[in-house]
């Protein structure tokens, strides 16, 4: 797992177009979890419990 600032996104904008791991994006000023990008693979295996919790 990766974590990244949210100003990094500009830098490095693989880390959300194609990513290769799970990726936390990270408020650059308060230092908090904004955002979680997976790559869709991942996403197709989890699809089923993420919909069943709905």
């Amino acid at each position: 797992m990766l974590t990244i600032a949210s100003r990094d996104i500009v830098k490095t904008p693989s880390y959300i177009t194609s990513p290769k791991e799970i990726t936390f994006v990270e408020d650059a000023k308060k230092h908090i979890i904004k955002s979680v990008v997976f790559p869709y693979e991942l996403y197709e295996q989890l699809r089923e419990k993420i919909e069943d919790r709905r």
